[in-house]
């Protein structure tokens, strides 16, 4: 079941969601890295209750706080489920075993002031891309 595309460039990433409905169970995503860097993707099932906009604001702080050389560490209202790190130019298409939820991805990118701030991991620049709702609305 197609689940849409996720594309990552050097200042944003973005969510393009299939023609029709996501409906639970197997899910394909391709993910894109049109970047000039090596970028990875982190999806992110969130809590019941919990909507994309908490997830975007939560991911904006996360890179304030990185360019401050501050990790706020993970969202604690959703739960990492996977994705890909993937080379400039990179591709590739998951499936993922979905269940009915609202759901985002983390794109992540290096980002060089916050290394200059003390920062060692690779990736730092995060920027959010979704909502993906399966099998309802957010």
């Amino acid at each position: 079941m197609p689940g849409g595309t996720v594309s990552l460039t050097d200042s944003d990433c973005e969510f393009e969601p299939p023609a029709g409905p996501i409906k639970p169970g197997l899910t394909e995503i391709t993910f894109v890295n049109r970047s000039s860097a090596r970028g990875g993707f982190h999806i992110w099932r969130l809590d019941a209750g919990h909507t994309f906009a908490e997830l975007a604001a939560f991911i904006a702080e996360h890179l304030e706080g990185a360019e401050r050389g501050v990790d706020t560490g993970p969202p604690p209202f959703a739960h990492q489920v996977t994705g890909p790190t993937l080379e400039p130019g990179g591709t590739d298409t998951w499936q993922l075993m979905t269940i009915e939820a609202v759901y985002g991805v983390a794109c992540l990118a290096p980002n060089e002031t916050a290394r200059r701030h003390g920062m060692t991991r690779e990736f730092v620049a995060t920027y959010a891309a979704g909502p993906i709702v399966v099998g309802g609305s957010e």
